[in-house]
């Protein structure tokens, strides 16, 4: 069973911490811890690590994320899973949100891209991270309790797993800083944190009709 004190604590130290990671992007300090940690990044670079983090980086592209992400919730919105269709769309909708206001706003340059893979966006925060830390966490929350005994050690492995390796598959990759990616861990930390606090406020309403056949 969820804490939802818990929640209400991450979703405070998360935002707190984002939003001091975006007032330090005035200071120069910032810049040159990134600048500094994006050089030694070159020398773990080989060819079966970049295979792995390319792939991996690759399933969070937009194009690629939609193909895979949209049947979910097709699937879901089809079997009248209402509250696992809507908790994902609303959660990555609104991660995804505060990440365009934010790179509009801040607008940093993206460090150079060795492997020249496609990027549309200014820097800060990686929405790659945003995503995976939120999705991830999202499935532990919603599928952890159907999930057989047997599977859920190996099920846990898969989803932390995940939420390690996207976001560090951008640091690998050198189209984000430090600073980008731990600003997008926060906010799909955060992300995930609001929305359970808002689903389980909903349950408490009227509305809760129109989810309760999670």
């Amino acid at each position: 069973m969820i804490n939802y004190n818990n929640m209400k604590t991450i979703f405070t130290l998360s935002t707190a911490a984002f939003a001091l990671l975006w007032g330090f992007l005035s200071s120069g300090n910032i810049i040159l811890i990134d600048t500094y940690i994006n050089s030694l990044i070159p020398a773990l670079h080989s060819d079966i690590l970049s295979l792995l983090f390319i792939s991996i980086t690759s399933i969070f592209n937009t194009s690629i994320f939609l193909l895979w992400f949209l049947p979910i919730l097709a699937y879901l919105a089809y079997k009248k899973r209402w509250y696992y269709a809507l908790f994902l769309f609303f959660g990555v909708a609104g991660g995804q949100a505060i990440k365009i206001i934010t790179k509009g706003l801040t607008d940093k340059a993206r460090p150079e891209n060795p492997f020249n893979l496609p990027i549309h966006e200014s820097s800060f925060p990686s929405g790659h991270a945003t995503t995976s830390v939120f999705l991830f966490l999202a499935f532990l929350y919603l599928l952890m309790p159907v999930v057989p005994s047997r599977y859920r050690l190996t099920f846990q492995v898969f989803c932390l797993s995940g939420m390690v390796l996207v976001p560090l598959s951008r640091l690998y990759t050198q189209v984000h800083y430090t600073s980008d990616v731990l600003a997008g861990v926060l906010l799909g930390a955060a992300s995930f944190a609001f929305t359970v606090l808002v689903f389980n406020y909903i349950k408490t309403t009227k509305y809760a009709k129109y989810i309760d056949n999670a």
